[in-house]
């Protein structure tokens, strides 16, 4: 079973809390993980040359909204003999910080998940790889599922294709400012 890990965080390349160990921990070392390149120093020396995503070599850009965005996927190791693909896209995850800074959440924040979301499928798509199942944990991956039975349905890569959603807290659902339940 091909299992694709989708996360914004993974060790050793970016984390804020519990999610990047969960997702680094994850069982399967010969799995496929994925994690979201966000700042320059959470990356390891390169390793292969990037692969190419979206434009030139790599099939065109990537829809988002009523336009398009460019980004690569780079391919690394992440320890273990485990491989990891990371979106990167600069304007979107070359910051400072994951999700905000102290002042609050970055205003972009849904802008730059969709982007994360649709480069997956995107990549997933291009490259020819398969997955059994794509395990999206929070809410930064929480498009995946809603694509694989939308958007990317009738697209060879898809069919049959399962999804997971896992939520680690759920204080943290990608919204601003105090979350109430009642």
């Amino acid at each position: 079973m091909k299992v694709l890990i989708a996360s914004s965080e993974i060790v050793p390349f970016a984390k804020t809390g519990g999610l990047a160990d969960v997702c680094g921990r994850s069982e399967g070392a010969s799995q496929d993980r994925r994690g979201g390149r966000l700042r320059p120093p959470t990356l390891p020396q390169r390793g292969p040359d990037p692969v190419p995503l979206f434009g030139a070599g790599g099939g065109g850009p990537c829809p988002l909204g009523h336009g398009e965005e460019q980004g690569i996927v780079e391919e690394t190791d992440a320890g273990g003999g485990v491989r990891a693909f990371l979106v990167r896209n600069d304007r979107y995850f070359d910051r400072e910080f994951l999700y905000g800074t102290r002042d609050g959440d970055y205003v972009d924040n849904s802008e730059r998940f969709t982007f994360f979301c649709r480069a997956v499928m995107e990549w997933i798509a291009r490259s020819g790889r398969r997955y059994d199942i794509l395990h999206c944990n929070d809410w930064q991956t929480a498009l995946l599922p809603v694509y694989v039975k939308t958007l990317y349905a009738d697209r060879e890569p898809f069919r049959g294709t399962g999804t997971v959603f896992t939520v680690h807290n759920l204080g943290y659902q990608g919204c601003s400012g105090t979350t109430t339940f009642r």
